[in-house]
């Protein structure tokens, strides 16, 4: 009996220690399940799996639901809005960041126009000036340079950036394009994709798409980690740019949008768009913010925006003065009382904005685009300032521009702790180290010589061609064509018993010099009216002609898809056709430039030159001197009165293009580009060189000589 009860509590404890704990734990289980769907409805973000971030869900909120921002308060909730949470949203009428109302006080600062040892001065320089975040273009040419390789260290280590802004207390949002405008080179887009001559860019181009997957692929790897809700400032992106004014199809910005959700980027999207009713339709996508780009006197366009995108935050992506443009032409310069006027009457309408730009820079090296011009100007390649009358200058000052953003930032900001104090911003100073005589000269055929030897060292041939083709047909490195610099074409004419007429079947863009047996006999330019030149006859038995034709940028708006560069169709002489032609490409890379600066065929210059004030020479040539600095180096400016057409490299960093025409006539030069001790100067001068080379503490950006 008492076995029996002994066997009945053991099955008994046996029974309720298993089905018991069964229960309990599903009870568990039920009520966690619950508890966690209740917390996510009312704390969570929504998935956009499904849809990019901007869209509004018909998610049926009650208007008497609210979304809590940080406090005791709330926002009230509209039918048919989305609360995103942590991050940048729109909701209604209003930007929110985190659920606090947020305005986008923001400036233009492209981080390829300065040097890296710039970047926290200028950033500082913002944030002094009362913004609150940094707007940046991204160049996929500057990044992608050739197919294949990837550039995101060194100059161009845009992580850095980004990290050095969010140091300093900035949000950053980003224009990766891939077309960008930013009077940049094509745009930003690389040259190598008009190696296809069915090219299409800024459209669902299969090729095309194909090249940007790959590129974004690299690309967002850098940015994803740096989004603002994984930690990162970056609190928006801009799909393309302004394409509106360019194209209407949707599915290639709907595929660029893509590529961001790929990396599972949940930041705001917007477009930007020109102030014209049918580029805010052709430009738009659904669901995703617009936002305006309008020069100082178009402030009424904000009208047309806020009619096409009722109910929505206002976001003006660019505002400010003209830029000084192309060679040839004035400056334009805002007066202050006008630019302060239209910033005061954009505030009063409670727009977000960005100021475009509102830090200058530099186009180094080839890196300037271009414009054609609608008043029968033509073709208007871009000078190398890009300073913009800025509120902080190209080489770093403070202009009176900043002192009235600083001031009218300073009434919307109600913490005036957060407005860091003026003095502890630094300005800049400069160096006027004088002039300095040129010391050495090289010759046109000794450059050719070695650039051709160099050219067959590396592609284990010359590039002997029936007809001329451009820059971007040639198969060089990857199958990619020449990016930037001069291309050589020579080929030798044997008929020469009467006077040689060239006549062009088709164009050379841009500007080409004809030199015959090393002696420059004419010029043709874009703007050049007439296919046909006329060379002198020169009593030999046969001649060599050298065409040197100069790429002096790629337009960067419209149109894009006929920016080769070169000779572009057929050359006649005398209505016979040359049986070959020799391409050399001086394309001015890092090592052509030293082979060049080391190179043992220079031959001093006092005596060739020196004694005859502003002397012709026959044909292109390169010109060095040294400049030698005692103490640590100052940013200066180096003054080309004396001088031509040509470029100036210093410690083989290539400055910039000069040109007598104006209106730039000095040239920025960086102070972390120079040495302690000796500096050598070349430049390339390809009509007339001056005796001397000036080095003076202040830039002069309006001026013709």
């Amino acid at each position: 009996m008492v076995g029996d009860k002994i066997k009945m509590a053991g099955r008994w404890k046996s029974c309720f220690s298993v089905s018991h704990v069964i229960i309990i734990v599903g009870v568990f289980v039920v009520l966690r399940i619950t508890w966690l769907s209740i917390h996510n409805m009312l704390h969570a973000s929504p998935s956009i799996s499904d849809q990019p971030l901007g869209h509004n869900f018909d998610g049926f909120l009650s208007p008497k639901e609210c979304v809590p921002n940080g406090n005791s308060t709330c926002i009230p909730v509209q039918p048919n809005d989305v609360y995103l949470g942590h991050g940048l949203y729109a909701h209604g009428s209003q930007l929110f960041l985190d659920g606090q109302p947020f305005r986008i006080l923001s400036g233009s600062f492209h981080y390829f126009r300065t040097q890296p040892t710039q970047w926290a001065d200028r950033l500082m320089k913002m944030k002094a000036a009362g913004l609150n975040t940094v707007m940046s273009y991204i160049p996929w040419n500057l990044h992608e340079p050739i197919k294949g390789h990837y550039v995101f260290s060194g100059d161009w280590d845009l992580a850095s950036f980004i990290k050095q802004a969010q140091k300093i207390g900035l949000k950053v949002i980003l224009r990766p394009g891939p077309y960008i405008s930013g009077e940049w080179d094509f745009g930003g887009l690389p040259s190598w994709l008009l190696s296809d001559h069915q090219m299409r860019v800024r459209q669902s181009y299969q090729p095309y798409l194909r090249h940007i997957e790959e590129y974004f692929a690299k690309l967002l790897y850098v940015l994803a980690p740096l989004s603002y809700k994984k930690g990162g400032p970056i609190i928006a992106f801009q799909i393309e740019n302004e394409y509106g004014s360019y194209g209407e199809d949707k599915a290639y910005l709907n595929f660029l949008l893509s590529q961001f959700k790929k990396w599972h980027i949940e930041e705001l999207f917007f477009t930007s768009l020109r102030a014209k009713l049918v580029n805010l339709n052709n430009g738009s996508l659904d669901g995703v913010l617009m936002a305006v780009n309008i020069m100082d006197r178009q402030i009424d366009s904000i009208g047309d925006l806020k009619r096409f995108q009722r109910d929505k935050p206002l976001l003006v992506t660019g505002f400010g003065p003209h830029c000084c443009g192309h060679w040839g032409e004035r400056c334009h310069v805002t007066e202050n009382h006008i630019f302060e006027q239209y910033v005061t009457e954009v505030l009063k309408l409670g727009a977000s904005m960005n100021f475009y730009v509102f830090v200058g820079g530099t186009n180094f090296g080839f890196w300037n685009g271009a414009g054609v011009s609608d008043k029968g100007k033509g073709y208007m390649p871009s000078i190398t300032s890009h300073d913009c009358d800025a509120p902080v200058s190209e080489h770093g000052s403070l202009t009176s521009k900043f002192f009235i953003v600083r001031r009218l930032m300073s009434q919307l900001i109600t913490d005036m702790d957060e407005l860091p104090d003026i003095a502890m911003i630094s300005n800049s100073t400069y160096g006027a180290y004088g002039e300095i005589n040129i010391e050495r000269w090289m010759s046109y055929k000794s450059l050719t010589d070695i650039a051709q030897d160099l050219n067959l060292a590396r592609y284990d041939k010359e590039i002997v061609l029936k007809q001329p083709v451009s820059m971007e047909e040639l198969h060089l490195t990857n199958g990619c064509g020449q990016n930037t610099g001069w291309l050589l074409y020579r080929t030798e004419i044997n008929q020469t018993d009467r006077p040689l007429t060239l006549t062009i079947d088709g164009t050379i863009q841009d500007r080409a010099q004809f030199i015959v047996d090393y002696k420059q006999v004419a010029v043709w330019y874009q703007t050049t009216n007439g296919s046909e030149i006329k060379l002198s006859q020169s009593g030999r038995m046969s001649v060599l002609l050298d065409i040197l034709v100069e790429n002096m940028g790629r337009v960067s708006d419209n149109p894009l898809n006929n920016q080769r560069k070169g000779i572009l169709g057929k050359v006649d002489m005398n209505n016979l056709q040359p049986m070959k032609w020799l391409h050399i490409p001086l394309d001015f890379d890092e090592e052509f430039i030293s082979t060049i600066s080391q190179h043992g065929t220079w031959q001093s210059f006092s005596g060739v030159f020196a004694k005859v004030k502003h002397q012709r020479i026959k044909a292109p040539a390169f010109f060095m001197t040294n400049l030698n600095l005692d103490s640590p180096p100052k940013d200066t400016f180096i003054d080309m009165k004396s001088w031509n057409k040509g470029i100036i490299i210093v410690n083989n960093f290539v400055i910039g293009r000069y040109w007598h025409i104006g209106p730039q006539r000095t040239l920025y030069v960086p102070g972390s580009i120079l040495l302690q001790g000796r500096n050598t100067v070349i430049v390339f001068e390809l009509h007339r060189p001056g005796n001397t080379l000036t080095f003076v503490d202040r830039p002069n950006l309006d001026s013709r000589w």
